[in-house]
């Protein structure tokens, strides 16, 4: 039972360090790529509405 107890233990701190990493990245991922994103959207709703975008789609 004791056993259990420590590996229950390790297994909950990992979860909780691994899922506090990918929040962390994430986070400072999107701060980095917030224009980059924008750019991106802008371009996609340039051509979205065009007879350009439809013929390529095609």
């Amino acid at each position: 039972m004791n056993q259990f107890i420590i590996y229950l233990g390790f297994i909950i701190t990992a979860y909780a360090v691994i899922t506090n990493d990918v929040i962390q990245t994430l986070g400072t991922f999107l701060a980095s790529n917030d224009k980059k994103m924008v750019a991106a959207m802008d371009v996609y709703r340039q051509y979205s509405n065009s007879d350009a975008f439809v013929r390529m789609t095609y």
